[in-house]
């Protein structure tokens, strides 16, 4: 089931019984089904059932995105927003209609995970598909966008990034919170393969995407708290694999009682304070009496 992604398209309420439908998708979800909102942006009715049903992906409207080249600053805005309440909620973002090299970019710089669109890839047979595997590469930098919606998109990043600190660390304490729910039994259980890696979370899909654009300055604190979350990740996902053992489940709630799990969480959320401080240190422009020198960022893994 966790193999299967079911992309939701939107229909008239009055057509089904929306509560009988909410819980059939619930239950989808429940076994492990990755459900994809298509079109958030495109009307209210997508907000809402954004709030109310269990999505793991979103695909922002091709036609928002499109209006970038026409009102490049409020397009920006909007579709930023987006990407943060979704992120800010746990889900993977994708942007429809990448149609031009300029869009990738503020896909890019705006921060969202998979890009659907002509300018990747055209419709092709699927006998070509793996020969198109093999020969793609990667040509884009989002730390040095060559075009002008690129460069404004990342600009709009970089103000709102000193935002991000309270949700990013809550996004720990929250995820943290229901592991320990799910190895009581409390919650639904976590699959310990997922868990056991450093991106399965906000947090960690965060660092990824700023991983290779923090400043210079900074590289060495984002680094140790990469550290301290990947240490936390294969501590988590060892217990959770032991908690699967109904031999080893007793011992693993008495270590999970007696602070198992605390050290590597208050290790992690101590390097995400020093990363936010050494931060927002590096983001005061050093003047002398000459002039302001440019900061250089390291590029963007793709």
């Amino acid at each position: 089931a966790t193999r299967l992604r079911l992309e939701l398209l939107e229909t008239h309420e009055d057509q089904f019984d929306s509560q009988r439908r909410d819980q059939a998708i619930a239950r989808l979800s429940d076994i492990g089904v990755r459900l994809i909102m298509d079109d958030l942006g495109s009307g209210y009715s997508s907000l809402r059932r954004m709030r109310s049903l269990p999505f793991h992906t979103v695909k922002i409207d091709q036609h928002i995105v499109q209006q970038a080249h026409e009102e490049p600053a409020k397009t920006i805005a909007f579709v930023g927003a987006l990407v943060r309440m979704a992120q800010g909620l746990n889900m993977q973002v994708t942007m429809e209609g990448l149609e031009t090299p300029d869009l990738v970019e503020m896909a890019l710089a705006l921060g969202v995970e998979r890009g659907q669109g002509y300018a990747l890839a055209r419709p092709m047979p699927a006998e070509d598909l793996a020969g198109w595997l093999r020969n793609w590469h990667w040509e884009l930098d989002a730390a040095s966008p060559d075009t002008a919606l690129g460069r404004q998109a990342l600009l709009y990043s970089r103000d709102i990034a000193p935002l991000d600190w309270q949700r990013i660390i809550s996004s720990h304490v929250q995820y943290r919170d229901t592991l320990v729910r799910s190895l009581r039994g409390e919650e639904a259980p976590l699959p310990w393969r997922v868990v056991c890696r450093d991106d399965s979370c906000l947090l960690g899909r965060w660092m990824q995407r700023h991983a290779q654009t923090v400043w210079p300055a900074t590289r060495a604190a984002f680094q140790r708290a990469q550290r301290a979350h990947a240490e936390f990740h294969s501590q988590a996902g060892e217990l959770l694999r032991q908690a699967e053992d109904g031999q080893r489940r007793e011992q693993v709630l008495a270590e999970l009682v007696a602070g198992a799990l605390d050290p590597a969480s208050e290790r992690l959320v101590r390097a995400l304070h020093q990363l936010s401080w050494s931060m927002g240190a590096a983001d005061q422009p050093e003047q002398d009496e000459a002039a302001v020198e440019p900061r250089q960022q390291a590029p963007l893994r793709a």
